[in-house]
């Protein structure tokens, strides 16, 4: 995502007051799955695989809301290196997570 830089502040993506704005309102009146939306919207996977982690949220979450998302879009290469960045062993995953996807 390219990022319009104006008065030394960038105008989209991360960084900008704009994205931190959405993002923190998001964090305080949002749900998890809109927060999610938002991070793959700006091709944040990272920021969305960990706030998944951390409020450890249910298993169908993952599945309908990255990892079906990532296929759609033929991004997941990207998911899986940032699973893998998380955890190499993926083992934070595997519960209930990778089950979907290992049958």
């Amino acid at each position: 995502m390219t990022k319009l830089i104006l008065f030394g502040f960038a105008v989209m993506g991360p960084g900008s007051i704009q994205y931190t704005e959405q993002e923190w309102y998001l964090n305080r009146y949002g749900t998890s799955g809109a927060l999610i939306k938002f991070f793959l919207r700006h091709n944040q996977w990272q920021a969305a695989l960990e706030l998944l982690l951390q409020r450890q949220m249910d298993p169908e979450m993952f599945v309908n809301s990255i990892l079906l998302p990532a296929f759609r879009n033929s991004e997941q290469t990207l998911l899986f290196n940032c699973m893998a960045s998380l955890d190499p062993t993926l083992e934070v995953f595997k519960v209930g997570h990778l089950q979907h996807i290992q049958g």
